[in-house]
């Protein structure tokens, strides 16, 4: 995931899919924005990425990118990267596509 803050006088969330690898052939996933009177939703959304990613390379982690971009009155100029690490090995009940 990727999340993206920027300062803005109105409040809002957009919720999309950066495909890493070759998105010919993928099925799209619509660019979701979240308005403040939805704000609750925004868990929501990004599971939908996150779930369509899954689904789409077939793998429990992907290369894929979720990006995440909140607008608000509260928030400074902030970009934070969640980096999933090195798997290597699955333990008891992982899916056996976690290392590859």
């Amino acid at each position: 995931i990727m999340l993206k803050m920027h300062y803005s006088k109105k409040k809002s969330a957009t919720i999309k899919i950066s495909w890493k690898d070759d998105p010919i052939g993928k099925e799209e996933f619509a660019e979701r924005t979240i308005e403040e009177d939805n704000w609750e939703s925004i868990t929501n959304a990004i599971n939908a990425a996150q779930t369509h990613i899954i689904k789409i390379s077939g793998k429990d982690v992907a290369r894929d990118i979720v990006s995440v971009d909140i607008r608000g009155p509260h928030c400074e100029d902030l970009t934070l990267i969640d980096l999933p690490g090195i798997v290597r090995t699955t333990g008891k009940n992982e899916s056996a596509t976690l290392a590859e």
